[in-house]
């Protein structure tokens, strides 16, 4: 199967995925409770509850509320929120841009770090460097990133004043978060990086422009660290994943104003529109990240064949 192919399949199966996980997470919204009791109260009657239930559409049997969610997505209409009486879009489109920053930053320092560690390492292959260095990382891989949060927080914030504990808006409340979430990522892609450059470096190539006296640091930026490189390509999918469900942590941590609170709040309280939308955005999230992924690994090898 030709690179064309195989990506037109991709998507095919990426807007299947995307129909089932839609399907799945209106199921559990529905069977998760009755919202009613949330927005009415404790001390309201029956007769109230079945009247708001018929105003929010969900007295009809499922089927038929999935249908009629499904028509309103082709309209482009994908609800209000039950509790902020707005449009589920406008709410979305106010909390995403904090989460996107904060991956972002995230995304950034843990590539950064963790081919910056894994290069080291497998240049100083079998050295103390290289052990203390895997050592480093594999505490980063196996702390949760709530443990290491509590515990910047009480370093930088409570004893040593240097950092803002919580809240939004400058560089400085983005340092700890961007740490917490990236840490384990860093480690990940440190450990890649590591077993790619010492498959590498051990390349006929290698060793034929290292006899030519080219020198060290040019054979390991110019000749390796590109096809070194490329099984970490395809960890920008799995990352992407991990992070939006560690940013729900994160953010709930450090107060952080963005779309994750806005999940475990929407699951707390059953907003059922927000909670959908939310969910369907964090799963196209990763299906589009993965697809790009895809592509842009065949054009970084052209090598790469797919395979049926």
């Amino acid at each position: 199967m030709n690179a064309g192919s195989y990506l037109w399949a991709r998507l095919f199966r990426s807007l299947l995925t995307l129909f089932v996980i839609l399907l799945v997470v209106f199921l559990a919204t529905r069977l998760s409770g009755d919202p009613t009791q949330w927005l009415l109260g404790d001390m309201a009657t029956p007769e109230q509850q079945a009247t708001l239930r018929s105003e929010l559409g969900i007295d009809k049997p499922i089927p038929e509320q999935f249908v009629r969610y499904l028509r309103q997505i082709v309209r482009g209409d994908f609800g209000t929120s039950y509790f902020e009486h707005r449009d589920v879009l406008v709410v979305l489109g106010e909390r995403l841009p904090p989460t996107v920053q904060l991956m972002a930053l995230a995304i950034a320092f843990g590539f950064a770090l963790g081919i910056a560690i894994g290069i080291i390492a497998a240049v100083n292959h079998n050295s103390w460097i290289d052990r203390s260095l895997m050592m480093v990382t594999f505490w980063m891989y196996a702390v949760p990133n709530f443990v290491l949060a509590i515990a910047m927080i009480l370093l930088f914030s409570l004893w040593l004043h240097w950092l803002p504990s919580s809240s939004y808006g400058t560089w400085a409340h983005a340092v700890m978060p961007t740490l917490a979430l990236g840490a384990s990522h860093a480690a990940l892609v440190a450990r890649i990086t590591r077993s790619s450059m010492l498959d590498t470096l051990g390349q006929d190539y290698v060793r034929t422009a290292a006899s030519k006296g080219v020198a060290r640091h040019l054979i390991v930026l110019k000749h390796c660290l590109r096809n070194a490189l490329l099984p970490v390509v395809t960890l920008v999918g799995l990352v992407a994943g991990s992070l939006v469900g560690g940013s729900v942590v994160i953010e709930t941590v450090f107060a952080w104003p963005g779309a994750g609170r806005l999940i475990v709040n929407a699951v707390l309280v059953q907003d059922y529109p927000v909670l959908q939308v939310a969910v369907l955005l964090v799963a196209a999230v990763v299906i589009v990240t993965n697809f790009l992924v895809d592509a842009a690994y065949a054009l970084i090898d052209p090598r790469v064949q797919y395979e049926r």
